[in-house]
């Protein structure tokens, strides 16, 4: 909800007289992940002829996400990473999808 939070740090060791320190940190947000991807297509569909060769792309996911932020000048929260979930041992032997680029 705030783009930075400034905070007051306070510290005493609690000797007589107590010794005491006081700085102020600034707390600066890139982004929460408040935005879900939102994919080109609600569902993707591909017919595969039998004889296709090994290898081959068979589609491509593309999903865009409108999260903000930089880590070291380069844009992180609104990039999407590509993965398959609960696949059987035997399809992830067969397919494969790139985590960077959806294919």
């Amino acid at each position: 909800e705030a783009a930075f939070h400034e905070l007051v740090l306070r510290a005493s060791d609690g000797g007589e007289p107590a010794r005491t320190g006081t700085a102020r940190i600034r707390v600066s947000v890139l982004d929460a992940n408040d935005n879900a991807p939102v994919f080109s297509q609600a569902v993707y569909a591909v017919r595969v002829p039998e004889d296709v060769p090994v290898g081959s792309t068979l589609l491509t996911l593309t999903a865009t996400d409108g999260d903000e932020g930089l880590y070291s000048d380069v844009k992180i929260n609104g990039d999407v990473k590509y993965s398959l979930k609960k696949i059987s041992e035997k399809a992830s032997k067969i397919f494969h999808l790139d985590p960077e680029t959806g294919s």
